[in-house]
């Protein structure tokens, strides 16, 4: 399988791919209980293993296993037909990205690099 968006009512089910950003329980929370705006994509909607999750505007959130080919594939392909141009609609020039493991940050450097991306935090 490669990108399924979820329903609102599916959202709990990507709780333990969080397990390793605690500090976004509350964003996490907010989106389950449908109090924050939130588009969510995994690999598989019965038993995900790699999620992205975007609150429509500047936050994105990578989790889960970053070495998935295929998920990342067609996430390049939404960030190039859907999130970006949402953003250029939106005026967005600053984004946040967030992401469970260090992992991530290959392919999270090729896919943002078009955008110039400047790095603020790292894992310890």
């Amino acid at each position: 399988m490669n990108l399924v968006e979820l329903e609102p009512n599916q959202f709990e089910k990507i709780r333990s791919l969080f397990h390793k950003l605690q500090h976004l329980t509350f964003t996490l929370d907010a989106a389950i209980a449908k109090n924050t705006p939130v588009r969510i994509w995994v690999d598989n909607k019965d038993d995900p293993k790699s999620c992205f999750m975007w609150d429509k505007t500047h936050c994105y959130y990578f989790v889960g296993q970053a070495e998935n080919d295929d998920f990342n594939k067609n996430l390049c392909k939404l960030f190039d037909q859907t999130v970006i141009p949402q953003a250029i609609l939106n005026k967005s020039d600053l984004y946040k990205v967030e992401y469970s493991s260090k992992e991530w940050e290959p392919f999270l450097e090729e896919l943002l690099k078009k955008y110039l991306p400047v790095k603020k935090h790292e894992f310890s």
